[in-house]
């Protein structure tokens, strides 16, 4: 499938080109484990890094 992006002449020069989400996540976030273990609950929670999978 291909998606086209459409602006005003105008405003191509001033806005930022699209790029697939992958390329533009930052590294801290590439790093980040999906699950980290609670300790003081004795289970696995779920970070911030599992939302965007869904």
């Amino acid at each position: 499938m291909d998606v086209i992006f459409r602006c005003p002449p105008e405003l191509e020069p001033i806005l930022p080109k699209p790029v697939p989400a992958k390329k533009a996540m930052p590294d801290w976030l590439k790093r980040m484990p999906t699950k980290v273990a609670a300790g003081d609950l004795g289970l696995e929670l779920q970070t911030v890094k599992q939302c965007p999978r869904r």
